[in-house]
Parts: C-alpha cells; sequence; structure tokens
C-alpha cells in the first residue's frame, strides 16, 4: 500500500461511468464515501468523501480491496485485506451487508465503519467489479457505548440506593419503637426537657423514614420499564379522592376535575403523579382559607395539557424550576412535611411520558402545575 499524502480534490479521480461527466462529478462530490473495484480487486475510483474517510489517496490500479491503512473486525481483531467485505463480494459474487469493521489511517485513528459492497454485472450476467459504500458509525457507536455505561452506572446507582434505604429502615423503625415505648412507659418520670427531646426524637426518626420511602419511590418509579396500557385518567383521579378521603374531609377541601381522557399511559405513575400534585395542593393550603383544587383539561393539535390548580400558599416565581429539584424545600420543614422529592419524581414520570411540567405561582396566590402530553398517547 501507498504511504499517505496530503488529500486533495478528486480532479485526478478516473470517470468509472463512461463519458457522462454529470455522473462522475455527482459520484465524486457525493458525502458518502463511495469507491470501486475492478474483478481482481484493484480499485478503480473513488471519491472525495472516502479519500477523507481513509486518511489517504490510494493508487489507481494499484491499491487493492479499499483505500484503507489497516482493517480490523468489529472487536478489534486484525483483518487481511483479502477477506475484508469488499474482497468477500468480489470473490463469491454477492452482496455483503451489516458487517461492521474498523479501519485505521495512517495517523493512528481509527473509524468504525459500516460496508455494503455490491457486485455489479454486465447485461450477460457477467461481473465487471463492485461498488461499495462506506458509512461512518464512529460517533453513533461512542453515544451508544456512552449510554451503555450511563445505564449501568444509573443501575448499579439504583441498587445501591435500593439496599442502603432498607438498610436504614430497620434501625430507624427501632428507634421510633424505642422512644415510643420510653414515652409510655416513663412519661410521669420524664421532665419537660426530657419530654422534648424525645418527641424530637419521634419526629425526626418518622420524616427519615418518610424520606426513605420517598427516595425508594423514585428509585423504583425511575426504573420501570414502560408498560403502557389504556389508562383513564378520570378513575386515576376518583382513586386518589378515595386515598386522601380523610385529608380532604379534614380540610373542608373541593376537587373539581374535567371530563379528562383516556391515554396510552404506565397506571401507577399516572396515579402518583396526580396524587403528589393533589396532595401537595392539600399540605400546602393556606390557614383558614377552604382549599380548592381544580384539575382542567385542554387538547391541541400535538400535544394535550392538564392544569392541577390550587388556592394555597404558592411560591414565589424565581424558583419554578427548583422546586422540580430532588430534595428542594421552599418551606419550614416544622411547618409543612415533606421531603422535597414528590415534585421531582413527577417530572421523572412526566418525561418518562415524553412530556413536559412546569409550575406558575405567586406568593400567596395559588399554584398551577402544568402537564404537557404527546397527542400522540390519546386512545378516546
Amino acid at each position: 500500500m501507498t504511504s499517505s499524502v496530503p488529500l486533495s480534490e478528486p480532479s485526478v479521480l478516473p470517470n468509472p461511468v463512461g463519458n457522462s461527466d454529470y455522473y462522475y462529478k455527482m459520484l465524486a462530490n457525493l458525502p458518502a464515501a463511495i469507491y470501486t473495484c475492478d474483478t481482481n480487486g484493484y480499485v478503480t475510483f473513488y471519491n472525495k468523501a472516502a479519500a477523507e474517510l481513509w486518511g489517504r489517496e490510494p493508487e489507481i490500479g494499484k491499491d487493492l480491496w479499499c483505500g484503507s491503512w489497516k482493517i480490523y473486525n468489529a472487536k478489534g481483531g486484525t483483518m487481511p485485506l483479502d477477506e475484508c467485505p469488499m474482497a468477500v463480494a468480489l470473490k463469491e459474487k454477492r452482496a455483503v451487508l451489516n458487517e461492521e469493521i474498523i479501519i485505521e489511517r495512517p495517523d493512528g485513528q481509527k473509524r468504525n465503519v459500516l460496508p455494503n459492497p455490491q457486485p455489479m454485472f454486465d447485461n450477460s450476467g457477467g461481473m465487471v467489479g463492485a461498488v461499495n459504500m462506506l458509512v461512518d458509525v464512529t460517533e453513533n457507536k461512542s453515544i451508544k457505548e456512552s449510554n451503555q455505561k450511563l445505564r449501568l452506572y444509573n443501575e448499579q446507582l439504583q441498587q445501591f440506593a435500593f439496599a442502603a434505604s432498607h438498610d436504614l429502615q430497620e434501625p430507624l423503625r427501632k428507634i421510633t419503637a424505642f422512644a415510643s415505648l420510653l414515652l409510655k412507659k416513663n412519661y410521669q418520670g420524664l421532665d419537660e426537657v426530657g419530654l422534648k427531646y424525645l418527641n424530637k426524637i419521634s419526629d425526626s426518626s418518622t420524616r427519615m423514614m418518610n424520606l426513605i420511602s420517598d427516595l425508594l419511590a423514585y428509585t423504583k418509579e425511575a426504573n420501570v420499564k414502560k408498560n403502557f396500557v389504556r389508562t383513564n385518567l378520570n378513575d386515576t383521579i376518583e382513586n386518589i379522592k378515595s386515598d386522601l378521603e380523610f385529608l380532604i374531609f379534614e380540610k373542608g377541601a373541593i376537587i373539581e376535575s374535567d371530563v379528562l381522557p383516556v391515554i396510552n399511559a404506565v397506571p401507577s405513575q399516572m396515579n402518583r403523579l396526580f396524587y403528589n400534585l393533589i396532595n401537595n395542593s392539600l399540605k400546602f393550603s393556606r390557614r383558614g382559607v377552604i382549599p380548592v383544587v381544580k384539575i382542567n383539561y385542554q387538547r391541541f393539535s400535538s400535544y394535550i395539557k392538564i392544569i392541577v390548580r390550587d388556592n394555597g400558599i404558592g411560591f414565589d416565581p424565581q424558583f419554578a424550576e427548583k422546586i422540580f429539584n430532588l430534595f428542594q424545600r421552599l418551606n419550614d420543614k416544622h411547618s409543612y412535611s415533606g421531603s422535597g422529592i414528590g415534585l421531582s419524581l413527577c417530572k421523572k414520570i412526566v418525561e418518562m411520558h415524553g412530556g413536559e411540567i412546569f409550575g406558575v405561582s405567586e406568593d400567596n396566590q395559588g399554584a398551577a402545575f402544568h402537564i404537557k402530553l404527546p397527542a400522540s398517547l390519546l386512545l378516546e
């Protein structure tokens, strides 16, 4: 093979299509890497894209099989040039498709390539050579490998979080149980300071258990396979109202909803999405004001929008994006319970369904959470 030379415009390339300058120029300037060989395997034509991919310009009629510096199989093993896909196509008179190879340029850089060699035949059926189009898949390969590593790291992280959370729950249960027993058995013997400390222990351990429970839910939902099925959102809201029945009764809350669509979704995730939003509306209600939660539905050409609106304490607009961050809390933990995971989980669920969620609010003016989902999810 010849040594590497600076790449130039393909002005010296032979015309493989007779006197048709139009087709010659078209092939020579195509962005796809294309070259041809005769029946003996000698390179008879290559275009600029092929030379750029190889990192060199092969010698017409001297270089065999292709213009690559060196070739390896997909696993990195050395591949003799006379066993490359173009050589196989010519020797066996058949197309060789989807057999990835790795080529090495003169500068040592390697590229992952999908060759597509096709034998060419004349009108009488005799083979006259072969044409090959090379597709550089290096970037796709790199992205794929990065995604695989990222998925592996995420799985390992989720497994760690799941195991760690379970291991943390047992000692917390014991702390809560023994604190409760101590309060019951020694209530009369404890002074005001002792009672205060025990109550703080009990409250702190309860909050920690709730935090772990929410973290487990976040880990679980983030790892759920997308088993999309027919999901009636009206039934989802009714089920949530039943689950929150005591809290709704206690606060005298009013929950109103438009007729919602039936969509293709993961039912458990839809339930958790709207449960978190409605529960938040009830939890962050204004003192002395009856909580009112309204769920509105709008349909557009490419998406649907569901808005969960309340008349609660709201939030400062500058925190509209931060509220969806994991463990983000805007309120006093003693005045309002919560782990700071609920809205993060809502965002994760909506994104897993191909949509987006954002909040709109003013302090003490209520909050409105807008959920946009692709119209392609609609079933009815």
